[in-house]
């Protein structure tokens, strides 16, 4: 193991889900020097292709992500196949955006009459016998094909299909299925298969030479979305030679109420995400860190011997009660379904400026450690 010292920031993010990410173009805007602590990329590679949060639109302008603008006009079809606002498939009250090969305009789907739906074999997680009745729903005039001109692995046959379109080995068969199927349908609905690099090109090669609006259907499970979006991160990354440290904290030093550094296990990697030797052990200081760990996905909040704040131990709490250290998380959780649960409220807490704060004193713990997402106490 190789300790690597004299890495300094002006901030250091801890965290590459969505919060982090959206700390990180705010940073980058500012033109400070910065880099990111990861462990992976959080929910953000759960995600179902809808992105939920204020000035989303901007957020992917900025990295790059193909998304549908003005995107409160827009539906998309989940996974059981019912038409959705894209504002109701995220939180309410927020700006959404959606991925251009998952959503229709609604002025579009209000005129559409007949429908094709394209069952493909083997794919479990899009059953016709889930998603048809969620069509017919809104389309009444709806056909169903199966197409089953490939020989998929079966242990894992969505991503074999993805890579089978990302190579374009299966394109122009697919293409010929529709042509010979399609017959007067106004929309074609899929599931998310047209692969994790190419898909967009792909997506509009099919609808030019079909004559025909193709819809991916949004998916959590396989989340094909949060593969393309953190795809896309990676080529950000490489092409903005952004500092990534790919591991996980292990410990900090600070000092006089403020952290200095971090250290890091890590296989260290740098822009195009190649790991440049094994593993080793990164001392990073910063002037400033950012905590953006996410709760449960991200893994922020730690049940190992009672709750807890993983990295700095900053305390936690649920709602208006604090959570001590040796409280077991079957405390946080009720047995009846209906009622609130206070798991979901937990979180570090902070103050105005975003500072974890003591319980007791209500003062902030370090001064230049800020928690952002949902790591914060909701």
């Amino acid at each position: 193991m190789v300790l690597i010292v004299g890495m300094e920031t002006d901030i250091t993010i801890i965290g590459c889900g969505l919060a982090g990410l959206v700390e990180l173009r705010k940073i980058l805007v500012q033109k400070k020097y910065v880099s990111l602590v990861a462990d992976g990329f959080g929910a953000a590679q759960h995600m179902n292709g809808v992105f939920d949060f204020p000035e989303a639109l901007a957020f992917c302008e900025f990295y790059g992500v193909p998304v549908a603008t003005q995107a409160e006009q827009w539906v998309a079809f989940d996974q059981a196949g019912r038409v959705r606002p894209v504002g109701q498939v995220g939180r309410v009250g927020q700006a959404p955006a959606v991925f251009v090969t998952q959503g229709l305009l609604l002025a579009e789907a209000q005129q559409i009459k007949k429908v094709l739906f394209v069952e493909i074999l083997d794919l479990v997680d899009f059953p016709s016998a889930l998603v048809v009745p969620g069509l017919k729903k809104t389309f009444p005039a709806m056909t169903k094909v199966c197409f089953s001109g490939l020989k998929l692995n079966l242990t894992a046959p969505h991503a074999h299909l993805l890579q089978l379109f990302d190579n374009g080995s299966c394109v122009e068969l697919f293409k010929q299925f529709l042509l010979k199927n399609k017959g007067d349908a106004e929309l074609i609905v899929i599931p998310p298969v047209l692969g994790i690099k190419n898909f967009v090109e792909i997506h509009q090669k099919l609808e030019k030479d079909l004559g025909v609006r193709i819809v991916e259907q949004l998916s959590t499970t396989p989340p094909v979305a949060g593969l393309r979006f953190t795809h896309i991160i990676k080529k950000f990354f490489a092409d903005k030679k952004i500092n990534v440290i790919w591991g996980k904290v292990d410990g900090f030093h600070a000092e006089n109420g403020e952290v200095k550094s971090l250290n890091v296990q890590c296989a260290l990697r740098r822009c195009s995400g190649q790991a440049t030797g094994n593993a080793q052990c990164a001392s990073i200081k910063a002037k400033e860190f950012i905590l953006a760990t996410g709760k449960f996905v991200g893994g922020g909040i730690s049940f190992h011997d009672g709750v807890r704040e993983e990295i700095f131990d900053f305390p936690c709490s649920a709602g208006d009660d604090a959570v001590s250290k040796n409280v077991p998380v079957t405390r946080l959780i009720q047995r009846d379904p209906l009622q609130e649960q206070a798991i979901f409220k937990l979180g570090v807490v902070v103050d105005d400026k975003g500072c974890p704060i003591d319980s007791i004193s209500k003062k902030p713990i370090y001064k230049n450690v800020r928690a952002v997402g949902d790591v914060r106490e909701n």
